[in-house]
């Protein structure tokens, strides 16, 4: 919402504050649902780590559950899914991404997760993916960006932006954390991108 209403406060006010959307879902729609449901079983991956048991299903499944709920909730809602058609099984996608990312996870064994999703009403709701304790009691930040598609050439651009974006002191801030990790997931072809900022 901040980057809409600094971009184009009319606009904002007519899609936060008033609820008027296109009715055919975009590229940039997709992209925030599959976006939110990976994070949805990478949380359910992370709080595993910590000894919980949040969730019955595994975290592939919670993707995949998470992506048919935010679909179901825009064709409630009156959306044409058509675009939906050409995109190949998104399920699929998502569910090997998901095992990938798991797999190939770059995090070190001796890193100590301490909060997944941990939702901070002083810092306005906001919720780190994953907030890990190192050994030497520092605290690292981890971000995870899930792109269906990501041309090489473009990945410092990518890195740039959110190196820019404000959630980056913020979330420093928030968690007393020295470092903070943009993680960008690429689902085809299948690839971890780190860009830590200090």
């Amino acid at each position: 919402q901040t980057t809409s209403w600094s971009t184009c406060p009319w606009l904002w006010e007519i899609e936060y504050r008033q609820g008027w959307k296109h009715r055919n879902i975009d590229k940039k729609q997709i992209a925030a649902l599959l976006g939110t449901a990976f994070g949805v079983g990478m949380a359910v991956y992370n709080k595993s780590r910590m000894g919980l048991t949040p969730s019955k299903t595994t975290p592939e499944q919670s993707a995949v559950n998470a992506f048919r709920h935010g679909l179901g909730a825009l064709a409630t809602a009156g959306f044409n899914l058509e675009a939906l058609a050409d995109k190949g099984d998104l399920e699929e996608t998502l569910r090997v991404s998901v095992t990938a990312t798991i797999v190939q996870d770059p995090t070190p064994p001796d890193w100590k997760v301490i909060h997944v999703e941990h939702a901070r009403p002083d810092w306005g709701w906001a919720r780190a993916d994953v907030v890990y304790e190192l050994p030497d009691l520092s605290r690292t930040v981890r971000d995870y960006k899930f792109k269906l598609a990501l041309e090489k050439r473009w990945l410092d651009n990518e890195f740039e932006r959110y190196r820019q974006h404000p959630q980056v002191p913020q979330y420093l801030l928030m968690e007393d954390a020295t470092c903070f990790i943009t993680t960008i997931v690429r689902a085809t072809p299948f690839k971890i991108f780190t860009d830590p900022v200090y």
